[in-house]
């Protein structure tokens, strides 16, 4: 939960957004209302007027707040809000309760009220009382038989099969999840992460600047400065900021194009992160508009939309303020201390963007210079810690059965994804980067933003002068590339096998 007691803060669980995918008629009536927003004259006057004055901000508000509005006026999805089920027939029929106790109220409080009508009123909602025992009996037996299904098709993949036991084990049957119930005595206020992270990165901080500061529904306030909000406060920050002069190339559509692509590549991408800021659209939600379910088909207005964005872009040579500022939210880490220690920060990001600069990371660069080093293997596809100490122990065999002597060196960093240098991450990272695509990632790296919230909604905007964002989407491989280039240097120039 991002914000316990605050629901409003994120409106869809991932078994409701799985739900509204599958419900054939709630998504072709999402889908279809989304076609003609986009398809009207005066929402694609506004993208072409946007896209003449070169504003990514306009042009992103435009698609992503018209997205917004469609889904939350869609009466299905409505319901799924205001009901929060995991079965989208289970909050219609208590859309209908209520509705129906709404009008049995106001039928008992008038003066005369009509007896006849109040006992159909009240004969209704015995059947729908009825109809949401049997569907919630339903829903419950159907959810448990696909989860033995599915921990019987998963064979000897023992991850998946714990996984899905513990989902099983909410009926009080089979194996107990752990639970942490322990929560931090203390909840740090703005002004302490403020003060955590304007620390240097050894000390747990990022070298972070104040931006903007006030309450949280006074946010617009800041996010309504749009690029002017990344301009430097000092001339010591904006040494730190320099960014690679914007190109004047011509853009082609070739690059456009490849971009949307990427783009849509990256978003189909599985993910086992769920959560988004409040101010985006969850990442499944577009996946359904943009690449259809099953048989239900994309909307071909909203992808041309989106695409004529991509090449605002790339003209514009800059990203929009909500791409770059991260809803940040503390996690615990289980470890006693207080306050902002008691604490690891992960940052939520827009999906659409994570998806944009995650095409641009992944895809627009396959030679083997962009490849992890043999030695890494956290933040790797398809290689697990497990593996990595199932190797160490072979080796240690193997080793110890030859009559050799082992010496294992581990390295650890304290707070490391903030404690990185850019010059580092630049330099080893991006180093062999197209010269089109550097500057955007250069861009990412160092124009992000950072909102804290504290319970009171008290909110601090900061900008971060060192490391990456953990939750973004290359920031484990630039860590990793960095860090693996680094001990290599480290380990040349201060260790050799002759050392006694």
């Amino acid at each position: 939960c991002i914000c316990p007691g605050k629901r409003e803060l994120h409106h869809f669980s991932r078994d409701q957004v799985s739900a509204i995918r599958q419900d054939k008629s709630a998504a072709s009536a999402l889908v279809e209302k989304t076609d003609q927003w986009f398809g009207d004259s005066r929402t694609i006057e506004a993208l072409e007027a946007a896209d003449r004055d070169e504003d990514v901000d306009l042009a992103w508000g435009l698609i992503n707040e018209g997205v917004m509005k469609i889904i939350e006026q869609t009466p299905t999805v409505c319901n799924s809000v205001r009901f929060p089920s995991e079965n989208l027939e289970i909050a219609n029929l208590l859309a209908k309760r209520w509705q129906v106790r709404s009008q049995l109220l106001d039928l008992q409080n008038e003066q005369h009220p009509c007896p006849f009508q109040q006992r159909v009123l009240e004969n209704f909602l015995h059947r729908l009382k009825a109809m949401l025992f049997v569907e919630r009996r339903w829903d419950w037996n159907r959810r448990q038989t696909s989860l033995v299904t599915a921990i019987r098709e998963h064979g000897n993949d023992w991850r998946r099969i714990w996984r899905d036991s513990r989902k099983f084990s909410q009926g009080g049957i089979g194996l107990r999840g752990r639970v942490f119930h322990y929560i931090p005595a203390f909840s740090p206020t703005a002004s302490q992460w403020q003060t955590a992270m304007e620390k240097s990165g050894p000390q747990g901080g990022c070298s972070a600047r104040l931006v903007w500061k006030g309450a949280l529904p006074e946010l617009n306030q800041f996010t309504s400065l749009g690029q002017a909000a990344f301009f430097p406060l000092d001339s010591d920050m904006q040494a730190k900021l320099d960014l690679p002069d914007r190109q004047n190339d011509v853009v082609s559509d070739e690059i456009v194009e490849r971009d949307f692509q990427h783009m849509l590549q990256y978003l189909n991408r599985p993910q086992r992160g769920f959560a988004v800021p409040i101010w985006s659209i969850h990442k499944l939600l577009w996946s359904l508009l943009l690449l259809g379910y099953e048989k239900q088909s994309p909307s071909p207005c909203l992808r041309k939309a989106l695409r004529l964005f991509c090449g605002i872009i790339r003209r514009a040579s800059a990203v929009p303020i909500y791409w770059q500022l991260s809803w940040d939210i503390p996690i615990p880490k289980m470890n006693n201390k207080l306050w902002t220690d008691a604490f690891r920060v992960i940052h939520l990001l827009d999906p659409i963007g994570k998806s944009w600069f995650g095409g641009l990371w992944r895809y627009t660069d396959t030679s083997e210079h962009h490849g992890i080093g043999h030695t890494q293997f956290g933040f790797v596809t398809q290689r697990s810690r497990e593996e990595l100490a199932i190797t160490l122990r072979c080796w240690q065999f193997r080793l110890s059965q030859a009559g050799l002597k082992i010496v294992l060196i581990f390295h650890d960093v304290r707070n490391a994804f903030p404690s990185i240098a850019w010059e580092s991450i630049v330099e080893h990272a991006f180093r062999h980067r197209q010269r089109e695509d550097k500057r955007f990632l250069i861009l990412r790296l160092k124009s992000g933003l950072l909102l804290m919230v504290d319970s009171c909604d008290n909110a601090v905007v900061l900008r971060p002068l060192s490391g990456t964002r953990q939750g973004d989407t290359g920031a484990a491989e630039e860590f990793g590339k960095t860090f693996c280039e680094c001990i290599r240097k480290w380990n040349k120039e201060n260790f050799t096998l002759t050392d006694k």
